[in-house]
């Protein structure tokens, strides 16, 4: 029954990465493109678009392009690792984390928090650190709190953190500039 959950779990991250790319190709003036297409050679932070003095390149990789392209409050370090966010996240917003979930073990921002209409709750951070640092960490933290921890090989390759803590279960997965935590429905 576990890995029915788990293959659940992954197939709602999976929608949730496609709602997540697809809301960046939406339309929010109407005129059948999609936000951000059109004219490059707009001036939005004193520089020419098709100049190297740090005007807007037209490249999403979370420099400075006017207004950052981000929501009021959502933090700087969250526009390469999360698309289309709509506003800051709030961790006590996930009802399902333990009472006593660390802290993240290597330095991160926390971007998202979700919850699926099939009761997934999920937090995303963005991280300097590599995925192999993550799962390091945050298995020996997990591991000093009582959790029981196993890792396994991810659908993509990368290493997958899966546990119990206080009789939640948990998955940890990351990625190149980012992890979540998924808390997958009971």
């Amino acid at each position: 029954m576990r890995a029915l959950t788990w293959r659940k779990a992954g197939a709602v991250l999976a929608a949730g990465a496609l709602t997540v790319a697809l809301s960046a190709c939406n339309d929010d003036d109407g005129d059948g493109t999609p936000s951000g297409a059109g004219d490059d050679t707009a001036d939005v932070d004193g520089g020419d678009a098709g100049d190297d003095t740090g005007g807007d390149t037209g490249d999403d990789t979370g420099g400075d392009t006017g207004d950052g392209g981000l929501a009021p409050g959502v933090p700087e370090e969250c526009a390469a690792a999360f698309i289309g966010l709509l506003g800051p996240a709030d961790l006590a917003e996930v009802e399902k984390l333990p009472s006593g979930w660390p802290d993240p073990p290597v330095e991160a921002t926390l971007c998202v928090t979700t919850e699926t209409t099939g009761g997934h709750e999920e937090a995303g951070y963005a991280t300097t650190a590599t995925p192999e640092e993550v799962v390091n960490a945050y298995e020996a933290v997990l591991g000093d709190a009582g959790a029981d921890v196993t890792r396994d090989q991810g659908g993509l390759g990368g290493e997958i953190l899966y546990g119990t803590l206080d009789g939640v279960e948990f998955q940890i997965t990351p990625r190149d500039g980012a992890f979540d935590l998924l808390f997958p429905a009971s």
